[in-house]
């Protein structure tokens, strides 16, 4: 999970952490890249809109790298507009979920990536 909003980043930690899930955590994108490089997480719920590097840099740096790129990749975002979700999936995101987020959307879309 990498967000910069506190809350937010330790509420969905919290319930990934409920279901069963090893949730790992960054407050921004340069530390969640370095985060997937080391521990080669099986999805990554990514914010758009951070400091030191937004989500569409943190998203073409790890689909650069082959190490990273085919992790699943959930993009997270307050900006409802259709320009910033076109913008995300022609990086190679492979969903978007909105803020507020919803607990069942939330697994419901990480259950889409993740196979028990």
């Amino acid at each position: 999970v990498i967000d910069d909003e506190p809350l937010i980043r330790a509420s969905i930690e919290v319930i990934l952490n409920q279901k069963g899930f090893n949730a790992i955590t960054a407050k921004n994108g340069a530390i969640g890249i370095q985060l997937a490089k080391e521990r080669i997480p099986d999805l990554i719920v990514c914010d758009v809109m951070m400091p030191v590097l937004d989500g569409y840099g943190v998203l073409s740096a790890l689909r650069e790298d082959p190490t990273t790129a085919a992790i699943p990749f959930v993009f997270l975002t307050g900006n409802t507009d259709s320009d910033s979700q076109s913008q995300g999936m022609a990086l190679g995101a492979n969903d978007y979920l909105t803020k507020p987020l919803m607990q069942k959307d939330l697994l419901k879309t990480i259950s889409t990536y993740l196979i028990d």
